[in-house]
């Protein structure tokens, strides 16, 4: 006998996925990227790490050419 749970991380994740993308279905597929990327460049924690990355990316590709 399985014992119910008080938190299902699964339909937690399910109810999140429809939530977003209920937002963007009606925003075509760049304008979700650049919204995306927005949203995490003004989060405090991601934002920094982002650009850290994208310096780093920069670089590499500079380096190559």
């Amino acid at each position: 006998m399985k014992k119910e749970k008080e938190f299902d991380c699964v339909q937690m994740k399910w109810d999140i996925q429809q939530i977003i993308q209920q937002e963007y279905e009606n925003i075509e597929d760049i304008q979700a990227h650049n919204h995306q990327i927005s949203v995490v460049l003004a989060n405090p924690i991601l934002g920094p790490f982002m650009k850290k990355i994208s310096k780093k990316k920069n670089r590499a590709e500079s380096n190559f050419m």
